[in-house]
């Protein structure tokens, strides 16, 4: 659109009444979506949408998968969750956010307002009076909106002589727990995906985030409406499969069957516990309870390292015999063994028949070729040690 016709859709008005004209294509969104224009001056379309859902609000245990960074429960009403529409995907002070879209639960409803800005020059006045309205929140929940859409909200709201009040609220990102979990599980973590795979939702006639900068930028040029629809309908999505998404991270740790949590999604989950100081033996119980079939040997691995940290390496030798064959723990999980035998129990020569074993294994190994210099090196400082102690003993 060139400047002679933006100052003629700005000056556009009704000659005798002086009053603004609406601009057709702005019109034709309020009809279609039942929505108001906010700020005759400078319009802004507003959506606002809600539907029923069949969960209850929930407190949501963060901490382990936030690794502490949310040590309390979060509590779903709390939370604001957005999500941006933006005329570029990289970021940056020159990329405007023309559709803002916030979503909250309340009452048993998943409520969603949405601001379009069908042109530049919209914001003022808007988040003049967004500010306030945050503060009825204590939570901002977005999907990867740390790196992205915070940023660029933050931005547009300094380049209008304004405090974004959302960059001093704990921020949850939910892309972080999600990847935690799920990363080894699917292909991609985006959310679409998520949607598919734990909630069970298939978008019909969606539209690739990729191509949205562009249907903007159309929009503005032809005011054709098909493809800006299907726009609105994708971030109202969006912020939906939010607020779900973080219900279904509620039930990995609460004791609900959850059969999202396949093997992969299980050992991520070992791994992570196994980390955490103090290590929360129970929740290995829980992710138990969930799994279906034998447990994977890294599941094992992870969870004999939790039992180490929290002072039962007895329990844990347990599992390390258990692994001793397993190709990809069998030097660790001897190393372990060699370690407790020597240092717990003080027995040099069973110590040493596991080290001279692990020796072997990687003296096969070399000859076809694999060669792990460091570990063995390793092994054979253990195994000068062990046989010093073990003739000292006799």
């Amino acid at each position: 659109m060139d400047i002679s016709r933006k100052l003629a859709y700005y000056r556009k008005g009704d000659q005798k009444t002086g009053k603004k004209v609406i601009s057709s294509p702005l019109a034709a969104l309020r009809d279609h979506f039942g929505a108001t224009i906010l700020y005759e001056e400078h319009p802004v379309l507003c959506l606002e949408r809600d539907e029923e859902e069949e969960q209850a609000d929930v407190r949501v245990d963060l901490n382990i998968l936030s690794r502490g960074e949310f040590p309390t429960p979060v509590n779903l009403s709390e939370c604001l969750f957005f999500d941006l529409e933006t005329s570029g995907l990289i970021g940056g002070s020159g990329v405007y956010a023309f559709l803002i879209g916030f979503a909250w639960w309340h009452k048993g409803r998943i409520h969603t307002r949405r601001y379009f800005l069908p042109d530049y020059g919209r914001e003022p006045q808007l988040f003049t009076e967004l500010n306030p309205w945050f503060t009825s929140f204590n939570y901002i929940v977005s999907y990867n909106g740390k790196s992205f859409d915070m940023p660029v909200l933050n931005s547009r709201f300094l380049m209008n002589r304004q405090n974004l009040h959302l960059m001093n609220m704990p921020h949850i990102d939910l892309v972080h727990p999600v990847r935690r979990v799920w990363q080894n599980s699917f292909p991609s973590c985006d959310l679409q995906t998520m949607e598919r795979e734990l909630l069970g939702f298939h978008r019909t006639n969606d539209i690739p985030g990729a191509f949205i900068p562009q249907v903007y930028f159309d929009f503005l040029e032809t005011g054709r409406l098909h493809d800006i629809v299907r726009v609105i309908d994708h971030n109202y999505y969006d912020l939906v499969s939010m607020v779900r998404l973080m219900q279904k991270l509620h039930t990995i740790f609460n004791g609900e069957e959850d059969s999202a949590l396949d093997h992969p999604a299980i050992c991520r989950l070992s791994r992570l516990l196994s980390g955490l100081s103090p290590v929360p033996l129970n929740s290995f119980d829980l992710l138990e309870k969930k799994a279906t079939g034998p447990l994977p040997a890294d599941y094992l691995f992870w969870k004999s390292m939790a039992m180490k940290r929290a002072g039962r390496a007895d329990q844990a030798l347990i599992l390390w015999r258990e692994l001793q064959n397993h190709p990809r723990h069998a030097f660790a999980v001897m190393e372990e063994i060699a370690k407790y035998l020597e240092h717990r129990l003080k027995k040099y020569k069973e110590a040493l028949q596991v080290v001279d074993r692990a020796l072997h294994i990687m003296d096969i190994q070399r000859e076809f070729g694999y060669n792990n210099t460091p570990l063995y090196r390793e092994f054979e400082r253990r195994r000068r040690r062990l046989s010093e102690k073990s003739k000292v003993k006799n």
